[in-house]
């Protein structure tokens, strides 16, 4: 699934390696990494599935493993500080 989503939300180098943005903190996920490792890709669901979301393909992103376990249950707007102070 996640080379399926890899192929969908990114593109392949010359070298064939996959480039994907994180759909959390929109940095690049070495997709050569396990996804047990805090850069590695995981699976992110947009709608949490205890919150009725589903395994549909339009509901699931990569992110890295350390953001999608920092995020939890809250909704990705609500993660992190914002990178700047807007007036």
């Amino acid at each position: 699934m996640r080379i399926r989503l890899a192929e969908r939300d990114g593109y392949r180098d010359e070298d064939g390696t996959y480039r994907v943005l994180c759909c959390l903190c929109r940095q690049p996920i070495d997709m050569r990494l396990p996804g047990n490792v805090p850069a590695g890709p995981t699976i992110e669901h947009h709608r949490a599935f205890i919150d009725g979301g589903t395994n549909d393909a339009d509901n699931l992103g990569l992110a890295h493993s350390a953001c999608n376990k920092s995020r939890g249950r809250r909704a990705p707007t609500t993660l992190g500080p914002t990178s700047r102070k807007w007036l």
